[in-house]
């Protein structure tokens, strides 16, 4: 794992209202190795559930010319959702939510738990924890046949529309010896290149199913 003192592979920055903002980026490894083995065989978008100035900001510094990634979108093109989600759900550790933590105290803090428990002796929805989650809905890619189409997130909410779609991944925690985007690679490669180029097979829902 890299310790607290590493260095990013670079920083970036970017204005919002009055402020200029500057980011380190920390590169997964097999980045470029991924992407010059699929890019042949694949049109490679970005989905991303983060802001677009925040998201521009690194895809401009990977890929300045917009040659590698076809298409960018942007959390604004997502799909928001509240989900209750009691405090020793794993999904707590799947999304923090800070904003929903915070509004929760807030909404506890007049008022009694005894005076806030239902008739069943739980809290009411309002004021139970929730998350909020970003979900991708893949039909925004119009005329785009998603038989054809994966979606690769280390958020299994992610792709909750379109399940069979997608391809988890773990979340990257700057240790060097990941080596999940070599898997991915392979993986799309060997299971839908090598099938489609042997069968004609077209569904890739249908090889992620296997």
């Amino acid at each position: 794992m890299y310790g607290p003192g590493a260095e990013p592979d670079f920083y970036t920055s970017f204005s919002d209202h009055d402020s200029v903002i500057e980011i380190g980026v920390f590169i997964r490894p097999y980045l470029a190795e991924m992407l010059s083995r699929v890019s042949p065989y694949f049109q490679i978008c970005v989905y991303t559930a983060s802001e677009q100035l925040y998201a521009d900001a690194i895809l401009d510094q990977l890929d300045p010319h917009h040659q590698v990634f076809k298409k960018r979108i942007y959390r604004s093109q997502c799909l928001k959702a509240s989900i209750p989600c009691p405090s020793n759900h794993p999904l707590q550790n799947l999304m923090p939510n800070e904003a929903a933590q915070q509004h929760l105290e807030s909404s506890q803090s007049d008022t009694s738990s005894a005076r806030n428990l239902d008739d069943a002796g739980t809290l009411p929805e309002a004021q139970q924890e929730h998350k909020v989650v970003y979900l991708k809905d893949l039909r925004i890619l119009q005329g785009v046949d998603l038989s054809r189409v994966v979606i690769v997130d280390n958020q299994l909410l992610s792709f909750a529309l379109q399940p069979d779609n997608g391809i988890p991944i773990s979340s990257y925690f700057f240790d060097p010896a990941d080596a999940e985007l070599r898997y991915v690679a392979d993986y799309l490669l060997e299971k839908y290149e090598l099938q489609t180029t042997l069968n004609g097979v077209a569904d890739v829902r249908e090889v992620n199913k296997q």
